[in-house]
């Protein structure tokens, strides 16, 4: 050892000194700047990338729900009601080959439903389809058109189902779609899509500002603008239309189990202030949509370790039936919320 060298072990730095002594030291970590909080309202993720040093860092997380809401990957809240397909989720830098889309149908009240969403990876496309729109537990999944049963894998693709929601997954990419015929999620790792997301779902960056971004490069202030320039057919008549205002409708009290005690372990991890106003729209235009915001609620609540039976609490309106010889569990650990 010469004197002024160094080397590192077990989070310490040894330095050979001119006398021939060693001296050692912690390992001096640089400033963590990652976020303290997501911009979509989630946890950040803390690692360490050689045991000793953290850092944070915010995976990304749309969401699209009722007739329909949609909350970026920052977390930027807005409406579309149009009937046509739209991309969801495409890069900005394509290096991955992955994208989303949604087509959406008219659910009645001058309101759209999501009906369908197609993942893309690679060569290959997985699509989750609601074919009856009066039975939106029942999915058909098909793999480049071909009709397949669930759960299904192959060299790209992981499917399984949770419930009577459809889970697609990339494992090379850790990337993750949840469609159940009311709601879809979709959860990008920060690692491959951080500054890289275009589409209805925004732009991942942790800024709400740049989030209504347009396909020519253009940051409008209103996402409502993000559903016409998304689609992926311009010649289509999608019968595009803004949100209606919710005034003429009195407070939905199914909106403000949103904010019961049910709910108040998750909602110090959650921002449920979108939630309740998308509820107050779907009770007042939407119908048999009103349980959406609360169903995206306790399914983002159970991924994140909250257990919410909530179901109960709306007097019938959001029953989940199950056969006679089961019985409904709200955060059951099978596939399945109908068990023996």
């Amino acid at each position: 050892m010469h004197p002024g060298e160094t080397w590192e072990k077990d989070c310490m730095v040894y330095t050979c000194m001119v006398d021939g002594t060693v001296k050692k030291t912690h390992k001096q970590c640089p400033p963590n700047h990652g976020p303290t909080q997501c911009a979509n309202g989630l946890t950040p993720v803390s690692f360490t990338d050689d045991g000793c040093c953290s850092y944070t860092y915010c995976n990304c997380l749309c969401q699209g729900w009722g007739d329909p809401h949609y909350s970026t990957f920052d977390g930027t809240y807005y409406s579309h009601m149009g009937n046509c397909t739209y991309v969801l989720v495409e890069e900005r830098y394509v290096e991955l080959d992955y994208a989303v889309y949604v087509t959406n149908y008219d659910c009645g009240r001058d309101v759209s439903c999501p009906g369908s969403i197609n993942v893309v990876y690679k060569s290959e496309e997985v699509k989750v389809t609601v074919p009856d729109k009066n039975d939106l537990t029942t999915k058909l999944v098909t793999v480049d058109d071909d009709e397949v049963g669930v759960p299904y894998k192959d060299s790209f693709f992981l499917v399984e189902n949770f419930g009577d929601t459809i889970i697609v997954v990339v494992p090379d990419l850790n990337a993750t779609v949840f469609f159940n015929g009311v709601f879809f999620e979709i959860y990008l790792p920060h690692k491959y899509f951080y500054n890289n997301t275009q589409g209805q779902c925004g732009t991942c960056t942790q800024n709400k500002t740049d989030d209504c971004l347009l396909r020519n490069g253009t940051v409008v202030i209103d996402c409502n603008a993000l559903g016409p320039d998304w689609v992926t057919n311009t010649t289509d008549d999608c019968a595009e239309r803004p949100p209606q205002p919710t005034t003429e409708c009195p407070p939905s009290k199914i909106c403000d189990i949103i904010y019961s005690s049910v709910f108040d372990g998750c909602r110090e991890v959650l921002d449920f202030s979108i939630y309740y106003k998308s509820c107050q729209y779907d009770a007042c235009y939407g119908g048999d949509t009103v349980c959406a915001s609360l169903e995206l609620i306790a399914e983002t609540c159970n991924m994140l370790g909250f257990c919410i039976d909530w179901r109960g609490l709306t007097n019938g309106v959001c029953n989940y039936d199950c056969p006679s010889d089961m019985v409904y569990l709200p955060c059951a650990y099978e596939p399945q919320y109908c068990q023996k």
